[in-house]
């Protein structure tokens, strides 16, 4: 017959072994970790606007307008993120968009470096400003923003 401290001393062995199992196969799937820290938010910009009037149109970097009349519902804005960082704003004319997708900017050894993001405003507006404002998620923690005015 075994005794209560024998009980013990085999349910603690047990469970040592199930939780060395267990930890050995949550590090055995998991991603390599990455060699540098995350980057913290360097830049935020606007780099397309869509509309069914005028279509698809780049923005430049250091751009304030649109080069063309844009117009129509719904317009569509592309927005990137160097860095880590967590979109707080993103609106037409005070009007909220949609994140309609999301890209990763990865870095020549396949790390995250950055973020392509897609938005919509359903609005019948034809010219107006795009606001976009990002927190980074690591030190420093800071807000970055951009403004474009659609023609």
């Amino acid at each position: 017959m075994q005794t209560l401290s024998s009980r013990v001393r085999c349910r603690s062995k047990l469970m040592g072994w199930v939780l060395g199992l267990g930890l050995g196969l949550v590090l055995w799937d998991s991603p390599p970790a990455a060699a540098q820290p995350a980057p913290p938010l360097s830049s935020v910009r606007i780099i397309q606007v869509r509309t069914p009037r005028q279509g698809d149109e780049r923005i430049p970097p250091y751009t304030m307008a649109t080069a063309r009349d844009h117009g129509g519902s719904p317009l569509e804005f592309t927005t990137e993120e160097l860095g880590y960082g967590r979109p707080v704003i993103a609106t037409f004319n005070g009007q909220r968009a949609s994140l309609i997708r999301e890209r990763y900017i990865l870095d020549n050894q396949g790390r995250l470096i950055g973020y392509v993001r897609g938005w919509r405003v359903n609005t019948n507006v034809s010219s107006g400003r795009i606001q976009f404002a990002s927190d980074s998620t690591v030190f420093p923690h800071r807000r970055l923003s951009t403004t474009l005015f659609v023609r």
